[in-house]
C-alpha cells in the first residue's frame, strides 16, 4: 500500500503540528521521515548536500543553520522540492521569519510545510510517522486490526483508536469501506458471502459504537466464477 501525507495527519502527533502551506500536496507519497540538520549547512561546501534525503522523505527541522542568514530557509525549501520531499516540518525555537515568498513557492509546488508546537519532539514525530508507514504498508495489517475489533473483547474507548490504526483518515461521521480483488480467483457463493458478512458486521459495530451516520461502502470484485 502506498502511504500519503493525508493517510497520517489525523494521528495524534499531528496535533500539535499547523500546516502552513502546502495542502494540496497532502497526497504526496511518504516513505521515511528525516531530521535536515547539517546538510545544508553552507561551511560544508555541499558535503552532504547530494548524499542525504531521497524522495518521499519527510523532513523535520530546526533551521540552526539558517539562524543567522534566513535566507537559506527559501533555498532549503527549493531543495527539498527538487528532491521530491514529502514535505517539511518546522520547530522554529530561533523564531526565524519564514517569508511569503517561501510559503507561496511551497503552495505553487503542492509542498506541505507544518509548523511545530514547541511541546513536540522530532523522536516522537520520527517514531509515530515510521510505526504507521509500516502499519499501512503491511499487506495483512487490516486483516488483523479488522478481526481485533469483530472477534475479540475490547474496551468501547479503544474502538476508535483501533479504527484509526487501521485507516487514520477515518472522520467520527464518515466511513468508506473499498475492498478490490485485483487477481482473478476461483471462488464459491459462500466464501463471497461470508466477506461480504464480515464487512457488513464491521461496519454495524463502528456504527453502534463509533456513532457513525454517514456509511460510504464501495465493493469492487474482479471475480472468475468456475
Amino acid at each position: 500500500m502506498e502511504v500519503t501525507l493525508k493517510d497520517l495527519v489525523n494521528l495524534e502527533i499531528f496535533n500539535g503540528m499547523k500546516l502552513i502551506a502546502g495542502e494540496k500536496g497532502l497526497s504526496r507519497k511518504i516513505t521515511s521521515c528525516g531530521i535536515l540538520d547539517y546538510e545544508l549547512d553552507r561551511s560544508l561546501k555541499d558535503r552532504y548536500f547530494h548524499s542525504n534525503f531521497q524522495e518521499h522523505q519527510f523532513a523535520l527541522t530546526t533551521f540552526l543553520y539558517a539562524k543567522d542568514e534566513e535566507y537559506l530557509i527559501n533555498d532549503a525549501i527549493k531543495y527539498l522540492v527538487n528532491k521530491k520531499a514529502s514535505g517539511l516540518a518546522i520547530k522554529n525555537v530561533y523564531r526565524l521569519q519564514i517569508h511569503d515568498s517561501a510559503l507561496r513557492y511551497a503552495e505553487s509546488m503542492d509542498f506541505p510545510i507544518f509548523l511545530i508546537e514547541p511541546g513536540i519532539y522530532f523522536e516522537n514525530i520520527i517514531i509515530s510517522v515510521t510505526n504507521s508507514i509500516h502499519m499501512l504498508g503491511d499487506a495483512f495489517f487490516g486483516q488483523k486490526e479488522i478481526d481485533t475489533l469483530l472477534y475479540k473483547s475490547i474496551d468501547q474507548s479503544k474502538i476508535k483508536q483501533q479504527a484509526l490504526q487501521i485507516n487514520p483518515s477515518l472522520k467520527n461521521n464518515f466511513l468508506s469501506c473499498t475492498f478490490v480483488l485485483n487477481k482473478i480467483l476461483t471462488i464459491n457463493i459462500f466464501l463471497i458471502f461470508k466477506l461480504t458478512l464480515r464487512i457488513v458486521n464491521l461496519i454495524k459495530l463502528l456504527y453502534l459504537y463509533y456513532g457513525l451516520i454517514t456509511v460510504s461502502f464501495c465493493c469492487t470484485l474482479r471475480i472468475l466464477f468456475i
